[in-house]
């Protein structure tokens, strides 16, 4: 019932703001799309956190030429610790993945860097350990 109710409220918000008189269908100039992940680690434990991400994450990603965040934010209040920005390189196209080419690259480095798909893998864990909670939205550049 609830996801009924969030269809109906979408589409009433659709309509609602629609341009009734609007003729053609337009689509955006150039849009750029952003993903954007809130992070929440356990007490004590975001430095541990931010170090598997530099020593291992971006080296990772720099290795194998896939994007990095373009910006990474402490936050001073509310429930999340880190706020962290992707550039959607494909837009929402970008979505339509189930494994991305840059997904197996990315992970190949990280393999690499840690010695093997095992150790990668350990890393992955203890890095999920130091996580207690993550949102994620996306939105386009206005």
């Amino acid at each position: 019932m609830k996801s009924l109710s969030l269809v109906l409220t979408a589409l009433f918000t659709v309509l609602l703001f629609s341009n009734a008189e609007a003729q053609e269908a337009k689509k955006y100039d150039n849009p750029e799309w952003y993903s954007f992940v809130y992070v929440d680690y356990h007490p004590g434990m975001m430095g541990e956190a931010r170090d598997i991400i530099n020593n291992y994450f971006k080296k990772a990603s720099a290795q194998a030429g896939t994007p990095t965040p373009v910006m990474e934010i402490s936050l001073a209040a509310g429930e999340y610790d880190m706020l962290i920005v992707w550039k959607m390189q494909d837009g929402v196209e970008g979505l339509n993945w189930q494994t991305s080419p840059n997904q197996i690259k990315w992970r190949n480095a990280m393999n690499e860097l840690a010695g093997s798909p095992e150790k990668a893998e350990e890393i992955m864990a203890q890095y999920r350990k130091c996580l207690r909670a993550s949102s994620s939205n996306m939105g386009r550049k206005m």
